[in-house]
């Protein structure tokens, strides 16, 4: 449960800073900064992560920023 809190609060930590910088990065073709993902690719957190996946690739093209999404097994908490 605190794995997919972290990967919500990071998501929406994405987004928030989308839509900040949508008008300066809207005419950039170089994107404007990169947002670290980490997401969970087990158990109950397969479908989310398999959504989530081109959905944050598609808000990043569309908004002007890079998305590098890593896995959270080499993590320990």
């Amino acid at each position: 449960m605190k794995g997919l809190s972290i990967v919500c609060a990071i998501l929406a930590l994405a987004v928030s800073v989308a839509q900040a910088q949508f008008a300066l990065a809207a005419g950039a073709s170089a994107p404007k900064f990169k947002v670290l993902a980490l997401a969970e690719s087990g158990g109950h957190h397969v479908e989310f992560t398999k959504a989530a996946k081109p959905w944050l690739k598609k808000c990043g093209e569309e908004s002007g920023f890079e998305v590098e999404l890593h896995g959270t097994r080499a993590l320990a908490f």
